[in-house]
């Protein structure tokens, strides 16, 4: 399976934090053995931009931009981050294998300053438990600097506050590093963001 290394960041970055929702057996170690770890929460709802949808850059042969490699972004859902974490997630906890979702609410070229009433609408008809929030790429590669920067951030706790007023567990994603070319303007907007 190939997964791009943004999602592989996402998805150990989610592994980790989701330990935070587990709780391993609590009895004496002596006593006989569990049916294994348990989840508090099964319903996750991943939002974000284009990442979490599942987008990939593919090169386009013999043709370069500037000097670098011209490419074109492609959606493969199946290989997104929340399907890859459904997988491991399942496999991890299979005794709530049926409860566990991880619903996918990724959407290209998203910025985080204008997401909040999706998010909403997206809460609603979902109702998670848990929120894993992976968005900022656009505020900054389209942003003006630190104005993306702030507009990213503002974004960002505006909707994880939504989130854990609803009763959700909120989990923000660091965005791993891009590589300058990619989605990038210029050198000032990449160190930016790395």
């Amino acid at each position: 399976m190939v997964v791009n290394r943004v999602a592989w960041s996402a998805i150990a970055i989610v592994l980790f934090a989701i330990g935070g929702c587990s709780r391993g057996p609590t009895a004496p170690s002596n006593a006989p053995p569990t049916a294994g770890p348990q989840l508090k929460r099964t319903k996750f709802m991943a939002f974000g931009d284009s990442v979490t949808a599942g987008e990939i850059t593919l090169p386009v042969t013999g043709l370069t931009l500037k000097g670098f490699q011209n490419s074109k972004l492609i959606q493969v859902p199946a290989i997104s981050y929340p399907t890859v974490l459904t997988s491991l997630l399942t496999a991890r906890y299979a005794s709530q294998s049926q409860a566990i979702a991880v619903v996918n609410q990724g959407l290209g070229a998203e910025k985080a300053e204008f997401a909040l009433p999706r998010f909403m609408a997206a809460f609603d008809a979902t109702r998670p438990e848990v929120v894993l929030l992976m968005e900022g790429y656009n505020d900054i590669c389209c942003g003006n600097g630190e104005v993306g920067l702030g507009v990213m951030e503002t974004g960002i706790t505006a909707i994880a506050a939504e989130a854990k007023s609803r009763g959700a567990r909120v989990f923000i994603a660091t965005l791993a590093p891009a590589t300058f070319g990619d989605r990038f303007i210029n050198e000032a907007q990449k160190d930016a963001a790395n």
